[in-house]
């Protein structure tokens, strides 16, 4: 979407409700003040950020090439600080980018749901979330730049009068990292930071060690969805799963490497409504 799109949207819908290059997008969010940049490789919008009472901005910007500053991703955060609630943002990890400017702007703090795909995190960007603590919702897809300060950050958590210090609103947490097999003590720390978080509803912990998952699901009450990943599956690993997860759950992404049995014949409660096996 070129700058002439972007003055042309804005001269004759000035209260569009949604705009997206996908039609069926496009129809679907109609009820929410929301704007969509799917840009392809690069960001061209030039004049985004003149549009205002944004709930929901969405940028893949997975390369560097485009006509747009990518300051004024900047500029469209700090315009609708007070309306902006949702923001999701991916780029391309073999490219060099960085979302420090973004997460200087005020309304991060205000935000409720967070996106962060396929993406580099820099130690200033999760600081900022940290602080962050309205969000309900927070992924966190890709590589830290400081893992070891990660580690630090999520450890930081503490129950106070039954209340967490970091986010303690959260309600569904995604942490899938990209190139840190070894982060045990990052893993480690997230795990804690997850704790005895009676909110949470939906969690997926991507590559994270099982033992690791496997030792705060008891206290996850309220978990409805739950994606995990065994490495290897076998019986034992499986009559452990069913008796760590809550008697709730409606759903499970299960990834395995090598199980000892066809998955079709694990047994699973009849309460589950979806199962899903990688």
């Amino acid at each position: 979407m070129r700058a002439e799109v972007v003055q042309t949207v804005l001269t004759t819908h000035k209260h569009l409700h949604g705009l997206g290059l996908m039609y069926v997008s496009l129809l679907n969010h109609l009820i929410f003040l929301l704007i969509r940049l799917f840009s392809g490789w690069h960001f061209d919008a030039v004049g985004v950020s003149a549009f205002r009472n944004l709930r929901k901005f969405t940028l893949r910007a997975e390369d560097d090439d485009g006509f747009a500053d990518m300051g004024e991703i900047r500029t469209v955060l700090d315009q609708n600080k007070y309306t902006l609630r949702h923001l999701i943002l991916g780029a391309y990890l073999a490219r060099d980018h960085s979302w420090d400017l973004v997460f200087e702007s005020p309304s991060i703090k205000n935000l409720t749901h967070l996106d962060l795909v396929d993406t580099r995190i820099s130690h200033f960007v999760l600081t900022r979330i940290a602080h962050a603590h309205n969000l309900q919702s927070l992924t966190l897809h890709g590589t830290f730049e400081e893992p070891n300060s990660a580690a630090v950050i999520f450890a930081s958590d503490h129950i106070i009068e039954d209340q967490h210090t970091f986010l303690p609103q959260l309600e569904a947490f995604r942490f899938v990292l990209v190139g840190h097999n070894d982060e045990c003590a990052l893993h480690h720390s997230v795990t804690r930071f997850l704790r005895n978080r009676e909110r949470l509803r939906r969690l997926d912990l991507g590559n994270c060690p099982w033992e690791m998952v496997e030792a705060i699901l008891p206290d996850l009450r309220n978990l409805r969805v739950l994606g995990i990943r065994i490495a290897n599956l076998t019986q034992a690993a499986v009559k452990t799963l069913v008796e760590s997860i809550p008697n709730h759950m409606v759903a499970i992404n299960l990834s395995t490497v090598v199980s000892d049995k066809p998955l079709v014949r694990l047994v699973i409660p009849a309460h589950w409504t979806a199962l899903t096996f990688f």
